[in-house]
């Protein structure tokens, strides 16, 4: 057994996920630095390279992204151990490596190893590993959801994330600022809350929401830091 929660350093939000829609050319997977989402799929697929040949791919099954008290199926593709790169041991695997592949290599796991809910940690004969874990949907940045979510049609008396997103999935966000060292940056709103979203579950759960009714602004900020993020909108 493992704690999937330790996991959240391995993909430091650094750039926004690139979409891929129907009928957009495939971008190449191996050696994948970042996060792409495959709308026709509904696959989010990140990687990271830690250096030292140290490469982790995660795959997250996202049928279920944002749906209220729901999981999606999430896999942490390793093999360092035996200094074989996961991209070509997965290039065996899935018999070429994609979307496609990797969604059916998955599920195959899943159904040939039911985990009933728990995180399960595996390891194959030659030599790679995965990790594998239920992410709550809440949690879990899938941008072709965004275009499904509803617009907010009222200020709510209490803000969380799930507003915020409705907010800014639908149109009625004006700006996004990034407060660091006391300097604003103006920041892609959806890039800014994949930043929030993508952050440790402790940070996560532990941001406060602010409305400045005023400024039609919304604050967020995690208690006893000074760096935060605002929201400028239109409701």
């Amino acid at each position: 057994m493992f704690n999937a929660n330790d996991m959240a350093g391995l993909f430091p939000y650094k750039t926004p996920t690139l979409v891929v829609n129907s009928g957009d050319a495939a971008p190449a997977l191996k050696r994948l630095q970042g996060s792409i989402d495959f709308a026709d799929t509904n696959l989010k697929v990140s990687g990271n390279h830690l250096g030292d040949g140290l490469y982790f791919l995660r795959v997250i099954l996202a049928e279920n992204a944002l749906v209220q008290h729901a999981t999606c199926p999430t896999f942490l593709f390793h093999s360092h151990c035996d200094g074989i790169p996961i991209w070509d041991r997965l290039d065996e695997l899935t018999n070429g490596i994609s979307a496609e592949s990797l969604r059916e290599f998955a599920l195959g796991l899943e159904r040939r190893h039911p985990r009933n809910g728990e995180s399960h940690r595996m390891r194959g004969d030659d030599g790679w590993e995965v990790l594998r874990w239920d992410t709550p949907a809440h949690r879990v940045f899938f941008a072709p959801t965004f275009a499904k979510v509803a617009p907010l049609d009222a200020v709510p008396k209490e803000w969380s994330m799930s507003h915020l997103l409705r907010a800014v999935a639908g149109g009625q966000c004006v700006e996004a600022y990034r407060f660091r060292n006391r300097v604003a940056e103006a920041v892609a709103p959806l890039a800014l809350i994949e930043e929030l979203m993508t952050m440790s579950k402790s940070v996560f759960e532990d941001l406060m929401w602010h409305w400045e009714a005023a400024t039609r602004t919304l604050t967020s900020r995690h208690s006893g830091i000074v760096e935060h993020s605002s929201f400028t909108l239109n409701i």
